[in-house]
């Protein structure tokens, strides 16, 4: 794909308050950061007359996609990134959350169950499903309801939108049993639901690596970010229709 000159606003935040990100391996449920990114955020592109408008992209996600520590900050996230003349990328997202794993915030619990309820019903056209390695901390079958859960709930909801499931990217290399059972529980319930499902680890995102993640081993820093948009930009334009294409 060509070049693109990406246009860039500032970022909004659309739930009230953000949290620690917190995306620990399983060896390590405590760990946490001390930075704590924006909980959701919309990006959008300035429009021109007379050009196609960016492509509306919703993205469901955790920390991976908040940003952490590990990371410059909000302009070199992979929504950022991906933002621009092809796409606008409005994020809701929590750190420490997934389908299973639940944050407690100013709002009430946060997960990606609840998250669709709190998405808008109207304007949604692409929705991605991001993650979650922080599932790794639960058993398949949490995961595996949760998921069913949210697909069943987005289905409902944007019954004409094109709906793509990526599951867990490892940043460890080999990949712990709890992230393997968090990707299967995801992936099981996407192809239940009928979903496109695109696997990172079977895919290989992030193995040897180990330059992409930050010094706390967990979280992408710019460099992976900068390889997650490149990533999922070639997601969009394989399985989201009408997403543009040189």
């Amino acid at each position: 794909m060509g070049a693109r000159r990406t246009r860039f606003v500032p970022l909004v935040c659309l739930l009230a308050a953000a949290l620690t990100a917190c995306a620990a391996p399983p060896t390590s449920p405590s760990t946490e950061e001390t930075r704590r990114p924006s909980a959701s955020a919309s990006l959008t592109a300035s429009p021109v007359d007379g050009q196609a408008q960016p492509e509306p992209i919703a993205v469901i996600g955790d920390s991976y996609t908040t940003g952490s520590p590990a990371d410059s900050g909000p302009p070199a996230l992979w929504p950022a990134l991906l933002t621009g003349d092809d796409f606008t990328v409005t994020a809701y997202a929590w750190s420490g959350t997934g389908y299973a794993s639940t944050w407690e915030t100013p709002e009430g619990p946060s997960n990606y169950v609840t998250r669709v309820d709190q998405m808008p019903g109207a304007g949604i056209d692409t929705v991605l499903f991001f993650g979650s390695i922080n599932d790794g901390f639960f058993r398949y079958d949490a995961t595996r309801a949760g998921a069913d859960e949210a697909f069943a709930k987005a289905l409902a909801k944007w019954p004409d939108a094109t709906i793509i499931v990526i599951g867990p990217a490892s940043p460890i290399w080999p990949v712990p049993g709890g992230y393997l059972a968090a990707r299967d529980a995801t992936r099981d319930a996407a192809q239940a639901a009928g979903l496109t499902f695109i696997d990172p680890i079977d895919d290989g995102w992030f193995e040897g690596m180990p330059e992409l993640i930050g010094v706390d081993g967990i979280h992408p820093n710019d460099q992976g970010h900068a390889y997650l948009a490149e990533r999922l930009r070639r997601v969009l334009e394989e399985h989201a229709p009408a997403v543009p294409r040189d």
